[in-house]
């Protein structure tokens, strides 16, 4: 009775091992992909502004792949927790609406760039 009784603990020690395992490398994985997400989403959002100030400020226009940038928000948006992916989206519309007012309306490089000229 008592080496079936170790036997079974031992079992159900190595499963629950297995479980606590498993469920802690799942958290890294997400921790992981989360952090990948956020990089690519602020490099993203680095290279249009700055791309957008050099353009203002040499008066000429400018172009950027916006395909990249929303296949990125998409991605932070599936891997985020829901209150990070809403913030990401009230982001996303922030720079929507910025460009609006600085490449697509009045205030483009080429007619009436930012920086007075």
């Amino acid at each position: 009775m008592t080496t079936v009784a170790g036997a079974l603990l031992a079992t159900v020690g190595v499963l629950v091992g297995g479980v606590v395992t498993r469920r802690a490398q799942d958290q890294q994985w997400i921790r992981d992909q989360q952090l990948a997400a956020y990089q690519e989403i602020f490099s993203h959002y680095a290279k249009f502004t700055m791309e957008l100030r050099r353009a203002h400020g040499d008066g000429r226009g400018w172009e950027y792949d916006w395909g990249e940038w929303s296949a990125a928000l998409m991605r932070v948006s599936l891997v985020a927790p829901i209150e990070v992916a809403t913030e990401i989206d009230n982001f996303g519309r922030a720079i929507n609406s910025f460009l609006d007012q600085v490449e697509r309306g009045e205030r483009t490089p080429l007619r009436n760039p930012l920086s007075g000229r």
